[in-house]
């Protein structure tokens, strides 16, 4: 069995997304935070079939704070986001999520992996492009994590969906 929770798959031509639960444990408590990973695809046969190149990947455990940004990006209620993950020693990730005029949403994980010395620093990136209607089984374990992790008191989907609208009104 998998310490690792449900998984949710997105593949376009280009590229597959995966967003899944992962558990960390504060103290005697046990939230789950969201794991995304972007792998581009790659032709493995002559008939031209493909399948994601996880050499290639690029990781981001997103936080509370983060799962919230990236439903209030995949709901549409903001049409830019960058989300700044946590730096592990000389690495730095940024999550960032356009929703397009055109009828499509991208997301970017970028990566600095920095070295010895200026000379060594390098960057990965990975991205995928998808139609806004694609967007909503990503928002479905967005918001259903926000709830899942409120262990305070039971807090419905539809109570989270308010929660984030109100985090992007102004008065």
């Amino acid at each position: 069995m998998s310490v690792f929770g449900e998984l949710v798959e997105l593949y376009t031509q280009a590229a597959v997304l995966q967003l899944q639960r992962v558990p960390v444990t504060k103290g005697e408590v046990t939230v789950h935070n969201l794991q995304v990973t972007i792998a581009p695809l790659i032709a493995f046969n002559n008939q031209g079939s493909r399948k994601a190149d996880f050499e290639q990947k690029v990781v981001m455990q997103l936080t509370e704070s983060g799962i919230a940004n990236l439903a209030i990006g995949l709901l549409g209620f903001k049409n830019a986001i960058a989300i700044e993950g946590s730096r592990h020693g000389e690495n730095a990730k940024v999550l960032y999520l356009n929703v397009n005029e055109n009828g499509t949403t991208n997301i970017n994980i970028s990566c600095s992996l920095k070295g010895q010395g200026a000379s060594t620093n390098s960057r990965k990136t990975q991205s995928i492009t998808f139609k806004n209607a694609e967007r909503y089984p990503l928002v479905r374990i967005a918001v259903s994590q926000l709830a899942k992790n409120n262990t305070d008191h039971e807090q419905s989907y539809a109570d989270t969906l308010n929660l984030l609208k109100a985090c992007i009104m102004r008065p």
